[in-house]
């Protein structure tokens, strides 16, 4: 199933060059890069979501990420699609696979489609549309709604269709990407690079989304037409370490280095701030300790009610219980 030139460790091998140096036939337009580990229990109906678009010229490209399962024996018989090319590699984690499908890719236009999420049937005609209406779009998504395990829909609030420059849309949260609801203009990848590696998966493409802002515009379809899976990781202990992530590293690299406060204001940074500080109030147990972390949002976003409702939803609900056991411990006494 590899037709991929082996090196000496047996990972497929392709040059370390940038993605803009191999040649780009006519066909096919759009390259789908999907990595894999471990992904039997959804990747059939991801990959039929792929087969079962009414836009047929595409190649899926499928890396296989050391995957222990059985994988490869569900992908089997869909490689009758002449489109769909499988590769088995040794482990190289998320970041490193997503670039290696880039620079292996044929297409002008890529997409990323993760084994457990799924499209609906018009998602890339709608976004080839996009790309031949505006030449100056080069990252096109859809809206995105959320379904569990068992693919029923968790929440379908979405956002609103977008056009133009996404600073500072990225960091107030007015534009929001899903990976899985993306295609990206290999021109991007060309002028702005590759995904960091050094960032791990649930934040790298938030560095992506940021660095492609300052050089071209996005569009945003408010239409449903990709469904993200939750609910079968540990999604909140990811938030945790995303959010710490991009706080601390994506954007003060982003503000300092790619010269990114030329586009976003003091009072946006500052928003940004609080929300990532009463975002991780919220999923904390104890609230005494979410006070403190509601307090600390409050610092940076005074006037926002959002964090004021949260805080004292959390406060009077908490001293009630430390109250009523203060008073159980003097009615004990006696």
């Amino acid at each position: 199933m590899n037709n991929a030139t082996e090196n000496p460790e047996g990972d497929a091998f392709f040059p370390p060059v940038p993605c803009s140096l191999f040649p780009v036939p006519s066909s096919p337009r759009v390259s789908i890069i999907m990595p894999t580990y471990n992904g039997r229990r959804f990747i059939d109906e991801a990959v039929r979501s792929a087969i079962g678009q009414t836009y047929t010229d595409w190649e899926l490209l499928i890396f296989d990420d050391g995957s222990t399962d059985d994988t490869e024996s569900l992908i089997a018989p869909l490689l009758a699609d002449k489109r769909i090319i499988y590769e088995k590699q040794e482990n190289l984690g998320q970041p490193r696979t997503r670039n290696k499908g880039v620079r292996r890719s044929r297409g002008t236009l890529i997409a990323m489609l993760d084994a457990d999420d799924v499209w609906h049937p018009e998602k890339l005609a709608k976004q080839v549309a996009i790309f031949d209406m505006y030449p100056e779009v080069g990252v096109c998504a859809t809206r995105t709604r959320t379904i569990d395990g068992k693919s029923n829909v968790l929440d379908d609030s979405g956002w609103k269709e977008f056009h133009g420059r996404a600073l500072p849309g990225l960091i107030t949260e007015d534009v929001q990407i899903a990976m899985s609801s993306s295609v990206v203009r290999r021109e991007v990848y060309d002028k702005i690079g590759l995904f960091d590696e050094g960032f791990p998966p649930f934040s790298m493409d938030f560095d992506f989304w940021l660095r492609a802002a300052l050089e071209f515009d996005f569009h945003l379809i408010g239409e449903t037409l990709t469904d993200y899976r939750v609910g079968h990781t540990s999604v909140s202990a990811l938030g945790e370490k995303r959010r710490d992530i991009v706080l601390h590293t994506i954007l003060p690299q982003f503000l300092n280095e790619y010269g990114g406060r030329k586009f976003v204001k003091r009072r946006d940074i500052r928003m940004f701030h609080a929300r990532i500080y009463k975002a991780r109030a919220d999923k904390v147990p104890r609230w005494w300790t979410a006070l403190a972390w509601y307090l600390r949002a409050l610092a940076y976003g005074p006037c926002s009610l959002a964090i004021w409702r949260g805080a004292f939803g959390r406060l009077v609900p908490g001293l009630v219980r430390l109250f009523k056991g203060k008073k159980n411990e003097v009615v004990r006494s006696r």
